[in-house]
């Protein structure tokens, strides 16, 4: 079977059909277009959730009345002067982030924000 091009954007198939070359071209270009329709809703700025951290995780810190803190990804221990624990407590709180701003705003990071239902 062989393909030959002619004038006014037709095919000439050798048994004697003829289809439309932006036919043809746009079957081929179908796989293209899902894909980066893909990319675009991958890429498309949105809501998740997230814990929100009240201290840095992985370390000390200094409370508020002077006792030290140790924070950890999800708890926070806090030790008297002596270094002995006194109290536990979660650290931080369920939240949510905005995601995918680079290609829009050039953000490389989620940005946390509030969320009023």
């Amino acid at each position: 079977m062989s393909v030959v091009a002619r004038s006014g954007g037709e095919l000439a198939v050798a048994h004697g059909s003829k289809l439309r070359l932006s036919v043809c071209l746009a079957m081929m270009a179908l796989p293209l277009i899902a894909a980066h329709k893909a990319e675009l809703f991958e890429a498309r700025p949105r809501i998740e959730a997230a814990w929100q951290h009240e201290y840095k995780p992985g370390r000390e810190h200094a409370g508020p009345d002077g006792r030290r803190i140790i924070a950890t990804d999800q708890e926070l221990i806090y030790l008297d002067g002596q270094g002995h624990i006194t109290g536990r407590a979660p650290n931080g709180r369920p939240g949510h982030q905005l995601v995918g701003l680079e290609r829009r705003l050039g953000i490389p990071f989620p940005v946390p924000i509030e969320v009023s239902e």
